[in-house]
């Protein structure tokens, strides 16, 4: 079985006796590539390689070819992998060495590849491990590693299987709907298999997970952002700042037509559909509707019925503006009492999505961000750099400062430890503010004294609530600062960061996704 070694010392000791000594040394000719030991825990090893052979699988920038070596005096070998950080998770397990999400796309791939070819809904009776990895299943799906083989689908799933946590999560079988059961794959598959444009794919459908096709998915973008960056008069959001792939298109996986060789406009010496972002957009859904080329985003489900929804159509039921209604200080479900989690909630006008914008930090004590959420359902983030940027860009001020900083802002400035008079009379100003959804009274609020004292108790138990608690509060200071937050541009502002957070910015292209 595969595991994460951080500690070299319990990596010696996971190998024979009599190898030991031999293999310390070896170990620790890495020191010189600031390899070992090292905290970040990239070492995997894998003890069913063989009665003879150990297998170590190490960061590709460390390691540039896979080669074996034989430990002096024995004939006991090593073989060494390069291997990308993406496979690498605390956490994960088995032969394969992949991270828990990546298992999980990779396996939709196959799932979903099975569901096309067989015509008719999964269930347990008609789907099982060998069904997934057979050869004219695994010859339509295509990985990081290239291509896919019976034995790395069947690893795949193992890896699965033999995860205890992971195994109860997605090949849980649900019996209370069907009679025959279904797992949380087999039911995304049969959900997609159902969307008008994926039928027209057939059964022939290809599907890409991190594949040299999907990099090519995602160039394209840039060739249009980079056109577009050149070309434009000015009056577009993001001629001024770079948005991430998955914002534009946050696909985990996608559906291919095997005909279709490149995707929309790579490497054309005309730009095509890469002149404009528009019409790269444009594009994307041309290829869905035409049964080419399908975006599909992936959200576990329940033990309900999956659900499948479309996202930047030409005509968006979740393109409304969005405003800020009103915010809460406290956890859902805690009301009026400030200290119960270390979370602002901003609860949006969105009508039929998830409508609270939750900020807090996502790290502990680091990356403060804001995640639109609904109950168990979760829509997509919105990184602090990014709350900022439309802070600045309709507001005209920064998240704890009167002034633009653009580029130059950090979370990091804002400890909350350091700045306690200012975060009080942020309590004081926002905890009686009328859009507050828990307004208090002036008799209700505490005092300075006993604010720092609770606030310092809490943080020995929950370490980032200064950090969450007061970049939040400073959140609402930039963005109340003036005004009520009705004005055009807070409206303006408010469904930027709504719609970033869920990918569907202007430029954000077609995609479904399934939960």
């Amino acid at each position: 079985m595969a595991f994460n070694i951080i500690d070299p010392k319990k990596a010696i000791k996971l190998i024979p006796a009599a190898f030991q000594k031999a293999f310390a040394k070896e170990f620790s000719n890495f020191k010189k590539l600031n390899y070992y030991p090292n905290s970040k825990g990239v070492f995997f090893g894998n003890q069913e390689a063989s009665s003879k052979m150990y297998q170590i699988k190490i960061n590709s920038s460390v390691l540039k070819k896979e080669y074996d070596k034989v430990l002096p005096g024995t004939s006991f070998i090593i073989r060494f992998i390069p291997t990308d950080k993406d496979k690498i998770s605390a956490g994960s397990k088995g032969t394969s060495g992949k991270g828990p999400t990546r298992m999980q796309e990779e396996l939709q791939c196959l799932y979903t590849a099975y569901r096309f070819q067989l015509g008719s809904d999964l269930k347990e009776s008609n789907c099982n491990d060998t069904n997934i990895s057979a050869k004219d299943v695994v010859s339509k799906c295509f990985f990081a590693e290239g291509t896919v083989t019976k034995k790395i689908a069947q690893a795949l799933y193992d890896d699965m299987e033999n995860d205890t946590k992971a195994n109860n999560v997605w090949l849980k079988t649900y019996p209370e709907e069907s009679p025959s059961g279904q797992n949380v794959f087999m039911k995304i598959a049969n959900e997609i298999a159902k969307h008008p444009w994926a039928k027209k794919f057939g059964k022939t459908a290809h599907f890409h997970r991190g594949s040299a096709f999907t990099k090519k998915i995602y160039k394209a973008k840039e060739e249009a952002f980079e056109n577009e960056k050149v070309e434009s008069k000015g009056g577009f959001v993001w001629t001024d700042t770079n948005v991430s792939d998955d914002k534009w298109n946050p696909a985990d996986i996608w559906m291919v037509k095997p005909e279709v060789t490149e995707p929309f406009c790579v490497g054309h010496k005309e730009k095509g559909d890469c002149a404009t972002l528009d019409m790269l957009k444009d594009s994307v859904v041309r290829h869905a509707k035409a049964g080419q080329i399908l975006g599909i985003s992936l959200k576990k489900t329940g033990s309900g019925p999956a659900k499948l929804f479309e996202f930047n159509a030409k005509e968006r039921e979740h393109n409304e503006k969005t405003t800020i209604k009103s915010f809460s200080l406290q956890g859902r479900g805690a009301r009026g009492d400030f200290f119960t989690s270390m979370d602002v909630y901003l609860h949006l006008s969105l009508a039929k999505l998830p409508n609270l914008l939750q900020l807090r930090t996502f790290g502990t004590t680091k990356n403060w961000q804001g995640e639109v959420v609904a109950g168990a359902a979760r829509a997509g983030k919105a990184s602090g750099p990014i709350l900022n940027y439309f802070i600045e860009k309709f507001l005209g001020r920064s998240i704890g400062k009167p002034s633009v900083t653009n580029s130059k802002w950090k979370e990091s400035g804002f400890d909350g430890k350091s700045n306690k008079d200012n975060m009080y009379k942020l309590y004081k100003k926002f905890s009686l503010h009328k859009k507050n959804l828990y307004k208090l009274t002036e008799k209700q609020l505490i005092s300075k004294k006993d604010f720092i004292g609770t606030a310092d108790v809490k943080v020995k138990t929950d370490r980032g609530f200064y950090i969450s608690k007061y970049l939040g509060l400073l959140f609402l200071e930039a963005f109340y600062a003036n005004g009520t937050g009705d004005s055009a541009k807070h409206t303006l502002c408010s469904t930027k960061i709504a719609r970033y957070a869920m990918s569907n910015l202007d430029i954000s292209s077609y995609y479904i996704k399934v939960s």
